[in-house]
Parts: structure tokens; C-alpha cells; sequence
């Protein structure tokens, strides 16, 4: 079931073919002229154009007199008594041998149906309150009261669409095929048999019947199943499962979810999706918007166009890192999406469609895409990826399971246990790729604990000045190879250098320091009154740690103040460079360039100032578009705050392993 078409398609299709008004009106019935029969119709230019036009009880004439001319009336037209909540009954002549499509769509007051009986094309045999076709023995047209005969074999397509007072059914042994949005909104009803005769149902029979809880097949059944009382409709041949409800289970043998299998399933607020998955079709989970988080599991290679399009409630997703095809629309209009968890290692493996993650309202600044380490440069150059995203952060590590950001034994353990059928991330566990979670995966996190698949981390020097804390300094700015060059220069926050240095290239902000996205205490400085709280650079927004790996990261401002208070340090020249030259008190020393700062596109006070970053907010007077650098002259060393857009150099710490 991979197709997937929505009733609103299908009227906004056929109104325009029935742009035409009513040619008369007579009784309260309107009617439009057919050479010389009359069919009943809508009032107006279009179905919608007035609503409860028809209201109460409805008798259809046989014949009509208009202008002096008798017609009989032989037809109703599509979407005639369309939106008429307040029509109650309605009798058909035996004059009518035509009845258009959702002609009694979305009428829910409607409780009695009479057809009269020497009618040649339809009946309601046996006071069933509904209209049957009598030569295939097809219901058309139901309503909350009807009682389905034993004769029929059909349901029809929309034959009880938006009969909210429709509680519950019974669907005889007799019928064979249930039609294409025969059930549509039924809001009201919570259970369904389906009898071992059913053969075919079409496309968004049961959708959103929100209040389905109890979804049975009988066993028998030649193609459908209920398996392991899972709530749901499974297609057995292919194990697809095609109707869904918000109770249901997805057994571990199902490989597809069908398009539009929990469409618009308001009640449905979490669902586990088996790694027997495979493909999730169009549409599956459109509309879901209890739905908070979901977890695509490693066996899935395509993710359906709209396939959970407009989950208003939905604010975490993982993917994990298979080749898979993301449709078009996949995520859209997600309105609360905060964390996209991507496991993907190489892009190159992913085919992406269009609007993947788009919003209506094109804010994104409170989103965060989570990846793996060394793949961010990938997805900010991705345009399926980086538009949608505030932030783009490597804080998952491959064999991190239980996601401590760390990898060791209890990681280990974290596989052991959902390997016996635990809980846990399941697509973190499938540590090797290969889509299973088995001993291989054991092994693939004890060799990453072991180093045996990590690439070697680049030594860089460091001098321990024998200070109260044991912080080790690095000998060398982050970017440089010897004491006195200068590296790279970083704004506060960011672990790139570029060409340009003020706030509209500035990555925690939307183009000034008012609208700042991270790392912000202060709703005056925050983009819409943002406020995270957060005064210490996150490890992935740390220039040292991104740049050099986990033994290293940016100082605090107070081991900043540890230096410079424990320390004697004195202007010096070190091979041509100007600096201050710090020394410890066991004697070590530590020389810092001044290699000024940059700003706009310009690099300023080189050889007469070095300013150099913390990776501490400065909070000082409420502040929180400042944060805390050592500065100093050949006169001055000390800490303050400085604009954080502003390029300054980073000298690395590490901690003592004393």
C-alpha cells in the first residue's frame, strides 16, 4: 500500500468539475436541469458554498415542476447534501438510478435512510437505514444507525465518511471489500472486526477514527491479520501492516508500515518502531500529533514522503546510520522539533527529498542537529540538513549506548541488555552498522574502549607550572606548531576560524546581540526572550576540544586567574614575537603571543596586546553577550569580558592525571 490520497484531495478534484449553480429550487430541494430529468444537487456554485442547506427530514420527489415542466427526478448529484450536519433522514424515490460520489459525505446527524422499495437500482432491505446498490450488493451510504445486512458483500468508498455518532459496527461474513475511505472520521468508534471474507480494503478505510482502540481480524482470514493481538491490520503475504490505531503493537515480523496506515491517529503518543522494519510508507504517521519522540531503527531504507508531516508534537527524532531514502516533506511542519539525534556517518549514503525538516514559520533557532564526531563540516554543507537547524553539534560518539558521552563497560552492559530484550537505544547499540544488535556490536564497543578502531589522538605539548589545581597548559595556541606563533582566531562559541568577525556572521545569534541562541542568561540579549542558562561552552562548541580531541579543552576563567595570580610573568620577545612570558612556581614557563584580536575583517594590537578565551560566560551586570578572556599589555595582565563575536586566540589546558 504505497499510495495514499486524502479525501480533501479528492473533493478540491471534483469541485471544480461542479462549478456550476443550481439551475432551481423548489420545497427546500435544489436541482439542476439534465436534458429532461432533474437531479437533485447543492445549493449554490460549490458543495461548500452554503452549509445545512438540507436540515431535518428530506423526502426526495419522484418528479419535479419547474416553469411549467414536469422532470422526473432520476439522480443525485456528488457531494450533494455534503456538510449538512443537521440533516437527520432522508427517502429516495425508486425514480433515482444515479447517486454521485460522498453524496452524503459528512452528514453526521443523519439516523434514518429509506429507500423506497420498488426503486430498479438501489434498496435498504431489511430497514437497515443505508442505500445499497442491489445488483452487487454494495452499501454505499451508511449512517450511525444502520445495521449492515448479511447480503452485502461491498462497503463502498466514503460509505460512512464523518459519521461521528457511529459507535460501533458489525460487519457481517458476507462482505468481501471494504472501499476506499469507507470509515473516514468515524470519530466516535473505538473497536472493529474484520470478518475472515474481507479481501481488499482500500485506501484510509478506518483513518482518523481517533478513538479506535480494538482493531481484530478474524482468524482465517486469506490475507489480513491481527498477529500477536497487535491492534492493527497486517497484510499477512507481505507483512505490511496497512491500519494502525493508537493502542496498536507493531509485532517484529512486520517489514513495512503501508502509507497512511496511522494517519492522523490524534491518540497515538508513542509507538516502537521493530528493527523487521524496513520502509515506512507515505504518509504512515501523517498528522500524529500526540507523537513526542521517535526512534528509526537501523533496518529502515526509506522514510516516506510526509511520512510524519505536520507531528505538532514530536520533539525528538533519531535516524540511524543505514542507507536510506528520506522522502520529500518526511518531517515537515514538525512545529516542536527541538533534537534531531543523526547516527548517519557518510551523507553521501543518504538520498534526501525536498522540505525534509521545513517549517511554515521558518524558525529554526531553537532546533539542534546532533552527529556524530568529525561529521558536522558535512551536514553544515548539506543544504537538506543545515537550513533547518539552529545549531549543528558532534555530541554522539559511536559505542556511547547509554548516552553518557562516554564509552566504556557500561556500554558494554547497555548492549548485553537490550540483546535480552531490554530497553534502551537501539540504534546507538547497533554499534557495527550492520543492522542487528548481536555479540558483533559487544565486540565493535569493546574495541572502541580498547582504541583499536580509533584513529590516534595528535599529541600536542603541554608544561605543568606546579599549580594548586594541577592544570597542565599546552605549550602552543590551538592552530599554531611552536610557542610563538599565533594560530587560529576563534569567536567565543564557535571552533572555526573565518574571514569575517561580527554578529551577523555570528553563530549563536540571529545578526545582533539582542538575539542571541545559546548560552544566555538574560531574556534582553535572547532571540524572542531566550534563555538557556548556560555560562560554559558545551565540549562542542569548544575550539580546543573540536580541534585537538577529548584531552583538551578551553580554560575556565579561573584557571585563567590561577595562572596569572600564581604565576610571575614579564613582557618578553620570543624569537621576534612580543608576548608574556609566565613562570610557575616549580620554575616552568609559559609564553603567550600578543597576537591581538580579530574584528570585522581586520586583525588589530598585534604585538601589543594578547587576548586569549575562556570558555566562561561573562555574566557580570546581567550580561550575556560578553564573555571572560585573559588580557594583558606589556603593562597589565588580567581577565575581563569582551564582545563575543570577537576573534581571540586559544591556549589549551588539561588536567593533571595525578
Amino acid at each position: 500500500m504505497r499510495s495514499f490520497i486524502i479525501s480533501t484531495l479528492l473533493l478540491a478534484i471534483l469541485m471544480p468539475a461542479l462549478a456550476t449553480a443550481h439551475d432551481f429550487e423548489v420545497d427546500g430541494i435544489y436541482y439542476n436541469i439534465n436534458g429532461n430529468e432533474a437531479a437533485v444537487t447543492f445549493r449554490g456554485r460549490y458543495c461548500n458554498s452554503f452549509y445545512n442547506e438540507y436540515s431535518g427530514s428530506v423526502v426526495i420527489p419522484a418528479t419535479v415542476t419547474y416553469n411549467g415542466t414536469t422532470y422526473p427526478v432520476t439522480s443525485i448529484d456528488t457531494l450533494a447534501f455534503y456538510f449538512c450536519s443537521e440533516l437527520t433522514s432522508i427517502e429516495i424515490p425508486n425514480s433515482i438510478t444515479e447517486i454521485g460520489q460522498e453524496a452524503f459525505g459528512n452528514c453526521p446527524g443523519l439516523t434514518s435512510i429509506v429507500v423506497e422499495s420498488s426503486n430498479p437500482k438501489y434498496d435498504s432491505r431489511n430497514n437497515c437505514n443505508a442505500i445499497i446498490e442491489t445488483a452487487d450488493n454494495t452499501l454505499i451510504v451508511g449512517c450511525k444507525n444502520t445495521t449492515i445486512p448479511n447480503s452485502v458483500t461491498a462497503i463502498g468508498n466514503f460509505a460512512f465518511e464523518r459519521c461521528e455518532g457511529l459507535t460501533s459496527i458489525d460487519i457481517p461474513n458476507s462482505v468481501t471489500h471494504i472501499g476506499w475511505y469507507a470509515f473516514y472520521s468515524c470519530e466516535g468508534l473505538t473497536s472493529i472486526v474484520i470478518p475472515n471474507s474481507v479481501t481488499e480494503i482500500g485506501v484510509g478505510a478506518f483513518e482518523w477514527c481517533t478513538e479506535l482502540t480494538n482493531i481484530v481480524v478474524e482468524s482465517g482470514n486469506p490475507r489480513y491479520d491481527s498477529r500477536n493481538n497487535c491492534n492493527a491490520i497486517m497484510e499477512t503475504a507481505d507483512n505490511t501492516l496497512i491500519v494502525g490505531c493508537k493502542n496498536t503493537t507493531i509485532p517484529n515480523s512486520v517489514i513495512e508500515i503501508g502509507g497512511g496506515a496511522f494517519s492522523n491517529c490524534e491518540g497515538l503518543t508513542s509507538i516502537d518502531i521493530p528493527n523487521s522494519v524496513t520502509y515506512i510508507g507515505d504518509a504512515a504517521f501523517f498528522s500524529c500529533v500526540g507523537l513526542t519522540r521517535i526512534v528509526i531503527p537501523n533496518s529502515v531504507t526509506y522514510i516516506g514522503e510526509g511520512a510524519f508531516c505536520n507531528c505538532y508534537g514530536l520533539t525528538s527524532i533519531v535516524i540511524p546510520n543505514s542507507e536510506i531514502e528520506i522522502g520529500d516533506d518526511a518531517f515537515y511542519n514538525c512545529l516542536r522539533l527541538a533534537d534531531v539525534y543523526s547516527y548517519i556517518a557518510d551523507l553521501s549514503r543518504v538520498s534526501s527529498g525536498n522540505r525534509q525538516f521545513s517549517l511554515d514559520n521558518g524558525d529554526y533557532s531553537r532546533r539542534t542537529l546532533h552527529v556524530l564526531q568529525g561529521t558536522a563540516d558535512a551536514y553544515r554543507a548539506d543544504v537538506n540538513w543545515y537550513p533547518y537547524f539552529g545549531q549543528i553539534v558532534e555530541d554522539i560518539f559511536m559505542g556511547d549506548v547509554n548516552g553518557d558521552l562516554e564509552v566504556n563497560i557500561a556500554d558494554v552492559n547497555a548492549v548485553i541488555d537490550i540483546i535480552l530484550g531490554g530497553s534502551g537505544n537501539t540504534v546507538a547499540a547497533d554499534v557495527n552498522g550492520d543492522g542487528e544488535i548481536n555479540i558483533a556490536d559487544i565486540n565493535a564497543v569493546i574495541d572502541i574502549i580498547l582504541g583499536r578502531n580509533a584513529e590516534p589522538e595528535p599529541e600536542h605539548d603541554w608544561v605543568d607550572l606546579g599549580l594548586p589545581s594541577g592544570t597542565l597548559w599546552a605549550t602552543c595556541n590551538v592552530g599554531a606548531n611552536s610557542p610563538e606563533e599565533f594560530g587560529h582566531h576563534f569567536a567565543w562559541g564557535e571552533t572555526e576560524p573565518k574571514d569575517v568577525y561580527d554578529w551577523s556572521t555570528y553563530k549563536w545569534c540571529n545578526g545582533s546581540y539582542t538575539t542571541i541562541t545559546k548560552y544566555c542568561t538574560n531574556s534582553e540579549y535572547g532571540y524572542n526572550g531566550f534563555v538557556d542558562n548556560k555560562t560554559e561552552l558545551d565540549l562542542e562548541d569548544d575550539a580546543a576540544y573540536v580541534n585537538w580531541g577529548p584531552s583538551w579543552c578551553m580554560p575556565t576563567v579561573e584557571q585563567q586567574q590561577e595562572l596569572y595570580q600564581n604565576c610571575s610573568s614579564v613582557w618578553t620577545t620570543k624569537n621576534g614575537v612580543n608576548g608574556r612570558l609566565f613562570t610557575g612556581p616549580n620554575g616552568n614557563t609559559l609564553f603567550l603571543p600578543a597576537a591581538g584580536g580579530r574584528w570585522d575583517g581586520s586583525l588589530y594590537y598585534v604585538g601589543s596586546y594578547g587576548y586569549y578565551w575562556s570558555r566562561t560566560l561573562y555574566t557580570c551586570f546581567s550580561r550575556s553577550d560578553l564573555a571572560y578572556n585573559l588580557d594583558f599589555t606589556s603593562g597589565y595582565v588580567g581577565c575581563d569580558g569582551d564582545d563575543r563575536i570577537i576573534g581571540f586566540t586559544v591556549r589549551a589546558v588539561r588536567v593533571s592525571q595525578n
